[in-house]
């Protein structure tokens, strides 16, 4: 929905070595050339901010041909992610939704999607805050953010050597839910 996030996205590719087109677009005004064109329609971190749920994911669901998938991912913010933003930055925090899985499968079997599946990813990280944005406290970030970024690396260098990526939701930073659309 940005053109900065659009960037960012195309220069991720690139680095990786993948081509592949990324569109700036309204999914609410959907081009009709795109609907239900998509194998996959993937959602990282948007449906949170929407207040009905049901509505986003159908205008997302709109752009997946018949037994294709849509994926939402959120941040799991009934987790100790949560309440790591409320004590850092909440009004940051106050411009998402807190959802559950259970509500997110409850959206999903709404709309009709079958085979759906959910669960916690991610056994813990620091980067759902955005340290250095928005603090409750701005005089404790000289501070705390020399702290946080050598913490971010060392557990991202653990994170990396279990490769277990489904954890306990209390600690798993990120919820998903999936589902063919019939």
């Amino acid at each position: 929905y940005s053109e900065e996030g659009c960037d960012l996205a195309r220069r991720r590719l690139a680095a990786a070595g993948v081509h592949a087109p990324v569109y700036c677009a309204d999914l609410f005004m959907a081009d009709p050339a795109d609907v239900g064109m998509y194998d996959l329609v993937y959602s990282l971190g948007v449906v949170e901010h929407f207040s009905n749920l049901e509505d986003v994911l159908s205008n997302m669901l709109k752009f997946v041909r018949p037994g294709g998938a849509l994926l939402a991912e959120v941040p799991n913010l009934r987790s100790v992610h949560g309440l790591l933003m409320w004590m850092y930055q909440p009004l940051i925090l106050a411009k998402h939704v807190s959802l559950s899985k259970k509500r997110l499968e409850n959206a999903f079997l709404k709309l009709s999607m079958h085979d759906i599946d959910s669960g916690s990813l991610g056994l813990f990280s620091l980067g759902i805050v955005s340290w250095g944005h928005s603090p409750r406290f701005p005089a404790l970030d000289a501070l705390l953010l020399p702290v946080m970024k050598k913490a971010r690396v060392a557990l991202r260098v653990l994170m990396c050597r279990i490769r277990f990526y489904r954890g306990l939701s209390l600690f798993s930073p990120f919820l998903y839910v999936t589902g063919r659309k019939g």
